[in-house]
C-alpha cells in the first residue's frame, strides 16, 4: 500500500473481490415454540445441501458490482429462475461441477464483469484486492490485469477475517439475512427441498439488507485498507491476545422505537388504534378509571379482548396456510427441464437470454385433434372377439 503508484489510486478504483459459498438449505439458530408436554421439540428443515457460490466485488466508496452466481451442475437450467426475473436483470449466472469457482470462471469474471464495468472514463490504474486462491494466481489472470493497468494485491493466507472488507462487514449480514429469509421459506413450504429458485429469492432480499453502502465502507475502514491505517488490522481482537478474559464485541446501541401515528381525543390525550387485546387493555387503563368500571363493563371488555385475540389468531393461521399452499403449488408444478444456452461470445448467462429463449419452448396443447380417418371408427370395430373351447 506504500507504493507511490497505488497511493494515487482513487477510492472508487480500489476494489475487493471474494467468493462466498452458501448452502441452499442451511439456516441459522432461532427460538422455537413447542408444547410444554414434550421434553424437546424437533425443528424440521430442508435437506437440500447443494452449494452455490456468489462472487461479489465492492469499492471503497460503498458501491458494488452485480454478483456472479455459480450453481452446482453442468449447465444453467431455465427452471431454476423464478417467474419474475426483473430483479436479476443485472446478475450473471454460470455452473460448475463443484459449485465453486475455477480458473476458467475467474478469468471470465475478470474479462466480462470486472474490466468492462469498472473501466474509468480516463485512463488510470485500478487496484484489485483479493485472496490467494489458485484461480486468481494463474498466468492468464495476472497478464490480463497487467494489460488493463490493474494492480493486484493478494492478502496473506488466513488473514481474510482481518484484512478482507467483504468478510469483515458484508458477508456476515448477508448470510444472516439469507438464513432468516430461508427460515421463513421453510415455514411456508413445510420443509420441502430448497430449490435454486428459492435461493435466488432469498439471496436477493439478503443482498438488499447486507450489501449497503454503510456496511461496505465499514469493512474498508475496519480492514485499514481505506482510509489506509496500518494500526487497524494490528489492533484487531483476532490479532491481539486478550489480556483479561475472552474478547466480547460491544453490543450495538439500541434503536429507540419509532413513534406511530397518534391522534388526540377531546381532552388532549393520545389514542392509538388498537391492534391487539394488550393495546385495548392499555387504553382502558389510561382513559378509564378502574373504580368507574362495574362488573358488567369489565366482563364486556374482557369479551372484546378475547374476541379480538381469536380473530387475530384465525387471520394469522389462514394467511400462513394460504401462503403455504401457494408456495407448495408453485414448487409442485411440473417444470420442463431446459438448458439455458449462453451467448457464444459470453461465458455467463443472464436473464435477458432467458427471456429471449422463452419463446422457443411452447407448451403442449391440452387437446390433440384426431385425424379424420379415426373419427369414422365406431366402438364395435375397435373390439376383438375371442372364443374359448
Amino acid at each position: 500500500m506504500n507504493n507511490p503508484a497505488i497511493k494515487l489510486i482513487a477510492p472508487g478504483d480500489r476494489r475487493n473481490m471474494d467468493e462466498a459459498g452458501i448452502m441452499e438449505g442451511v439456516r441459522g439458530n432461532g427460538l422455537v415454540l413447542g408444547s410444554s408436554r414434550k421434553r424437546y421439540t424437533l425443528l424440521q428443515q430442508s435437506g437440500s445441501r447443494d452449494l452455490i457460490t456468489a462472487v461479489e466485488s465492492i469499492n471503497a466508496l460503498g458501491q458494488a458490482l452485480p454478483p456472479l452466481c455459480i450453481f452446482q451442475g453442468k449447465w444453467v437450467q431455465r427452471q431454476w429462475f423464478p417467474p419474475e426475473v426483473e430483479p436479476y436483470k443485472e446478475w450473471f449466472f454460470t455452473a460448475s461441477a463443484t459449485g465453486w469457482t475455477n480458473d476458467e470462471i475467474a478469468l471470465a469474471w475478470l474479462d466480462l464483469i470486472f474490466i468492462p464495468l469498472t473501466k474509468p472514463e480516463t485512463k488510470r490504474p485500478r487496484l484489485l484486492i483479493l485472496d490467494g486462491h489458485g484461480s486468481h494466481t494463474t498466468d492468464e489472470f495476472m497478464i490480463r490485469c497487467f494489460q488493463n493497468d490493474i494492480f493486484l494485491l493478494f492478502l496473506p493466507s488466513h488473514s481474510s477475517h482481518v484484512l478482507q472488507p467483504l468478510d469483515l462487514s458484508v458477508f456476515s449480514p448477508i448470510k444472516r439475512a439469507y438464513r432468516d429469509e430461508l427460515a421463513k421459506k421453510d415455514i411456508l413450504i413445510d420443509s420441502s427441498p430448497i430449490s435454486k429458485m428459492t435461493f435466488l429469492e432469498c439471496y436477493y432480499k439478503a443482498r438488499l439488507v447486507g450489501l449497503t453502502a454503510m456496511n461496505i465502507r465499514s469493512g474498508w475502514k475496519a480492514s485499514g485498507l481505506w482510509p489506509v491505517n496500518v494500526a487497524k488490522p494490528l489492533m484487531s481482537p483476532y490479532v491481539l491476545q486478550p489480556l483479561i478474559g475472552p474478547f466480547r464485541a460491544p453490543s450495538p446501541p439500541s434503536t429507540p422505537p419509532r413513534a406511530g401515528m397518534k391522534r388526540k381525543d377531546d381532552h388532549g390525550h393520545y389514542i392509538l388504534t388498537p391492534k391487539g387485546s394488550h393495546q385495548v387493555r392499555k387504553i382502558i387503563r389510561d382513559f378509564i378509571d378502574d373504580k368507574q368500571i362495574d362488573p358488567p363493563m369489565r366482563l364486556l371488555f374482557r369479551k372484546i379482548c378475547k374476541g379480538l385475540d381469536e380473530q387475530q389468531v384465525k387471520i394469522s393461521i389462514n394467511t400462513a396456510k394460504i401462503t403455504q399452499l401457494e408456495r407448495q403449488n408453485e414448487m409442485l408444478r411440473p417444470k420442463k427441464r431446459a438448458r439455458l444456452l449462453p451467448n457464444p461470445n459470453s461465458k455467463f448467462a443472464t436473464v435477458e437470454q432467458l427471456a429471449e429463449q422463452a419463446d422457443r419452448y411452447t407448451a403442449i396443447p391440452d387437446e390433440i385433434e384426431a385425424p379424420d380417418e379415426l373419427e369414422n371408427y365406431i366402438f364395435e370395430e375397435l373390439c376383438f372377439v375371442w372364443q374359448l373351447e
